[in-house]
């Protein structure tokens, strides 16, 4: 298996629905892709300026623009399927009713507004053609 850790490929982690994990950029990706890297950099320090405001932004340009990185799930410690397994994973893990405007997590996010209890569902993303 590769090494998502390492330094030889350029890679971004995906954890508790986020993309700020670890992440590393090889030269050779920096020099063909620097206002990538600048902007996930800014994204990465929490910079307002940033042009990306949530990683599923990030997972779309990657995936518009054929960037060349490779996701990873760092809970698990597996590499991601493709860019269709990404949309899953921030379909199901991203923030959504469950966090407040702020970032924090909303309190009973699991009860509807009339008493509701929340069902869980899984979802499959497929490329079309």
């Amino acid at each position: 298996m590769k090494d998502y850790y390492g330094e030889s490929f350029s890679y971004i982690h995906l954890k508790f629905g986020d993309i700020h994990k670890q992440y590393w950029f090889t030269n050779e990706f920096r020099e063909k892709h620097p206002n990538f890297c600048k902007e996930y950099e800014l994204y990465w320090n929490g910079d307002e300026k940033c042009r990306f405001k949530t990683p599923l932004q990030i997972a779309q340009y990657v995936d518009m623009f054929n960037i060349p990185v490779e996701f990873y799930y760092n809970f698990t410690d597996t590499p991601s399927k493709g860019i269709e397994d990404v949309y899953a994973y921030f379909l199901r893990e991203y923030g959504g009713i469950n966090h407040e405007y702020d970032g924090k997590m909303r309190e009973n996010y699991g009860f509807g507004l009339d008493g509701e209890k929340a069902q869980v569902k899984n979802y499959k993303v497929v490329k079309g053609k």
